[in-house]
């Protein structure tokens, strides 16, 4: 996994889940679309082979 981020605006959704990224959240990307860190961890551990997400 990469670099991670504090989310410090609003209107942003994970791009698995599907849930709002609050104001605070820990969030990383692909430069493309945003996830949830937990979420990412979790997809990591399902797929390892997930890494065309760019975050192994």
């Amino acid at each position: 996994m990469s670099r991670r981020y504090l989310m410090d605006c609003e209107g942003y959704s994970c791009g698995i889940c599907y849930k709002p990224i609050k104001i605070g959240d820990i969030y990383v990307t692909d430069h493309g679309a945003l996830y949830h860190a937990s979420c990412a961890e979790k997809a990591m551990t399902v797929d390892p082979v997930a890494n065309w997400w760019g975050m192994a």
